[in-house]
């Protein structure tokens, strides 16, 4: 699968589409470092309680979501969950941008691959 499609399926099929799956998180760590390879606007960080993210969404204890700093502080950021971390991504179209380690999800193999374009 590209990362277009992952990114598209984590935060547009959530009914099928579990966002923290490897593939949906391999295609946000991925056009993240695509942005940002130093990730200075954004961290991933593992929940030990229930949050929302700024949009409302539920994450759960254990769950990858991302903070974004909005302060001079980490103690002043924004939540995201990896649903819409998927989708703020594949709205900036990372997919087109040059790729960081892989370009494609290897769904027999369940790992990613880099692809000739």
């Amino acid at each position: 699968m590209s990362i277009q499609s992952c990114l598209f399926n984590a935060f547009a099929n959530p009914r099928y589409c579990d966002p923290q799956g490897e593939s949906f998180m391999w295609a946000i760590m991925e056009g993240m470092n695509r942005l940002d390879p130093y990730h200075k606007d954004w961290r991933p960080t593992k929940a030990r309680k229930e949050h929302e993210c700024v949009r409302g969404c539920e994450i759960r204890d254990g769950n990858l979501y991302f903070q974004g700093e909005i302060g001079l502080a980490w103690d002043a950021y924004l939540k995201l969950c990896a649903s819409c971390m998927a989708m703020i991504l594949y709205y900036k179209e990372v997919y087109k941008l040059p790729r960081y380690i892989y370009s494609h999800w290897d769904i027999a193999n369940n790992k990613p691959v880099l692809e000739k374009e």
